[in-house]
């Protein structure tokens, strides 16, 4: 079996990601982490501060706003053990998908997902 050959995206391909994401995300900060190693430098760049608290909203953002219609008509479906589906299924334009998510959740995570699916639902 072949194994599918992996290309990096091009500064174009960054480029355009970071300018269609841009109205849904903050720019983060970058950190220097203090420790007393004075040989190593150290930096955390804060992605939890995102709107949905995770990191992926930057590759799952393009990956949503870059798809076409009918694409999305299909569907779109995430695994997920908390925030990332949460935050997918706060933002939902697609006709159909589902968030599987295990069943190692939070109580917390579970309501916020809970509460998040009821607003998109509309009224019953």
């Amino acid at each position: 079996m072949n194994k599918p050959q992996i290309i990096a995206p091009s500064l174009k391909d960054i480029q355009a990601a970071s300018k269609l994401i841009a109205p849904y995300i903050i720019r983060s900060p970058l950190l220097r982490l203090n420790i007393d190693d004075r040989d190593k430098d150290i930096y955390l760049k804060l992605e939890n501060l995102q709107p949905i608290s995770v990191f992926k909203v930057r590759s799952m953002g393009n990956a949503l706003l870059s798809a076409n219609e009918q694409t999305l008509a299909k569907g779109v479906y995430t695994a997920s053990s908390g925030n990332a589906g949460i935050g997918l299924d706060g933002k939902q334009t697609w006709t159909q998908g589902q968030s599987l998510y295990p069943n190692i959740r939070s109580a917390g995570q579970t309501q916020d997902h809970e509460r998040i699916w009821r607003r998109n639902s509309g009224p019953e």
